[in-house]
């Protein structure tokens, strides 16, 4: 623990112990913040922020529920009202200044407090949520776009001319994607493909989904679950990579759209561990602010190996062709978020973040001549991704059973 979280650590202890003392002096129950708000007479969202700083599992996940010093004060001049003990009113008076000037010797003002404790390791959110909140809302006013939901979906299975190596199919969408302001060309997808080794990587054969006269241009848009008014896109190839870029389009609600795209990547990669070469992976390229993303894999029940990734979310999009980073990349931010199974056979994909994608996966299936009863899932959520990121799911590959 760093010098600062053992002072938050103290100085929130003291603060929560003053007053759950001031409380049983007036035998006020903290779990009970609406019977406290009728018996104090203070604001019923107060009451509620004081018992979640009492409930917290600790002191740093406590914090962002500390009211400020003039909401404490109307508490304590309350509790005191009320008979509070004159030794416990004193005791919450010091904690509270305490805690306060705490904030002023190490973060200066508590909204740099609550970005500093956001990114700490040992609080109980540790996934920087406050801050890729913040940055969703700033991104989208300096960029002049975004997106409700960004789709990421993976289907796996053994290729039916080579079962050493693995078919790919890729989804891709933006749902609810609009522009904030004129004249906004923006990459909506970039083509990338990553390996482990330094051998060169050999450009993958894609063919689409879905069949479409985009397709036809190398973006394999997926036309018949398009909603509402989506622009021209156009290619791109630059060093990084190749990137599809929407044109121009009319702004707020007006120029909302879905737009989903896969394409279909035959024995693709190897199925087992070889020399260099002992891990697997697929990732999201967050090229716009997005609300959500939801990262699904889906594969054969003979694939198991692949349903427990461990989730890497960099600060940079890795170039094509390049290796990708690992846990001494110094872009690897302390993000993580569970991955949690999808239940049925096959897995049922149906969210509200992402309308028909039902439909989407069982389209996949046919293309594919999946047997759906074969096929499992897991889907890591992930809120407020941060633009620009890749965000990698890794796992580790079986080794080649030996030949009899």
């Amino acid at each position: 623990m760093t010098e600062f979280e053992a002072a938050c650590v103290q100085r929130v202890g003291q603060l929560r112990t003053a007053f759950i003392e001031l409380y049983d002096s007036i035998g006020a129950d903290p779990t009970s913040p609406q019977d406290v708000a009728r018996k104090l007479r203070v604001n019923k969202t107060l009451a509620w922020n004081v018992a979640r700083l009492l409930q917290a599992a600790d002191e740093l996940a406590a914090i962002s529920h500390v009211p400020g010093a003039s909401s404490l004060e109307k508490v304590i001049q309350a509790t005191a009202k009320h008979g509070a003990n004159p030794e416990a009113i004193a005791k919450a008076k010091t904690a509270v200044r305490d805690f306060h000037s705490m904030i002023l010797a190490h973060a200066g003002d508590r909204p740099t407090l609550d970005l500093i404790i956001d990114g700490t390791s040992s609080s109980s959110n540790g996934r920087l949520e406050l801050s890729r909140k913040l940055a969703f809302r700033g991104n989208s006013g300096l960029y002049g776009v975004q997106a409700r939901t960004k789709l990421s979906t993976y289907f796996l299975s053994p290729s039916p001319g080579d079962p050493n190596r693995l078919d790919i199919v890729s989804i891709g969408g933006y749902i609810d994607f609009r522009r904030l302001r004129a004249g906004v060309r923006w990459p909506i997808f970039m083509l990338r493909s990553w390996g482990t080794s330094k051998d060169p990587l050999k450009e993958p054969t894609l063919d689409p989904v879905e069949p479409s006269e985009s397709a036809a241009g190398g973006f394999p848009m997926m036309p018949s679950f398009a909603r509402g008014n989506v622009p021209k896109i156009s290619r791109v190839v630059t060093n990084e990579g190749r990137n599809f870029v929407l044109e121009d389009g009319p702004v707020g609600n007006e120029g909302a759209f879905d737009c989903f795209w896969g394409d279909i990547m035959r024995a693709a990669v190897p199925r087992y561990a070889g020399p260099e070469d002992e891990t697997g992976e697929f990732g999201a390229t967050i090229t716009a602010p997005a609300e959500t993303l939801i990262m699904d894999i889906i594969v054969d029940q003979d694939l198991e190996f692949v349903l427990n990734p461990e989730v890497l979310v960099f600060g940079h999009i890795f170039a094509h062709g390049q290796p990708t980073g690992g846990k001494d990349d110094p872009s690897l931010m302390p993000i993580q978020e569970p991955i949690r199974i999808l239940t049925g056979s096959p897995p049922l994909v149906n969210t509200p973040g992402v309308p028909n994608y039902a439909k989407i996966a069982a389209k996949v299936y046919d293309r594919m001549k999946l047997n759906p009863s074969r096929l499992k899932g897991v889907r890591m959520t992930m809120e407020y991704p941060p633009l620009g990121a890749n965000i990698i799911l890794r796992f580790p590959l079986p080794k080649a059973p030996r030949k009899v």
